[in-house]
């Protein structure tokens, strides 16, 4: 993840904001595409996807969205989101959410191990 960033700063020493921003924001939906059709496919060989698996691939495609938007951001405020994720790396451990409710369901995708059925037959 230190080497996209850095990888992306130094991409973007030539472009403007909105370019740096709008390619990595269509490289990380790549990459979530590649992971759940391309990988998924490769892994399993099941063309209904009955499962999902989501693994390093998504996580850099969800990164590069997530930086893609961080990029517009005032220094001070990237500077304290990255102190935050630093330190505050495992402070939320101990919260488990169970549930299809919606929080639950983005809990499960940002911090917590766990899968669920999004239709009969496909599992997440």
């Amino acid at each position: 993840m230190f080497l996209a960033g850095t990888s992306a700063f130094l991409y973007g020493q030539n472009k403007s904001k909105g370019q740096l921003s709008k390619f990595l924001i269509t490289r990380g939906l790549w990459l979530i595409f590649a992971e759940i059709f391309i990988n998924n496919f490769l892994w399993w060989f099941d063309p209904s996807f009955g499962f999902t698996n989501l693994q390093v691939i998504w996580a850099f495609g969800i990164c590069m969205i997530t930086l893609g938007i961080v990029i517009h951001f005032p220094k001070k405020i990237i500077l304290l989101l990255g102190l935050l994720i630093v330190f505050g790396h495992n402070a939320l451990d101990g919260i488990v959410k169970e549930g299809d409710s919606i929080g639950s369901l983005i809990w499960y995708f940002l911090h917590q191990m766990n899968g669920f059925s999004y239709t009969e037959g496909h599992f997440l």
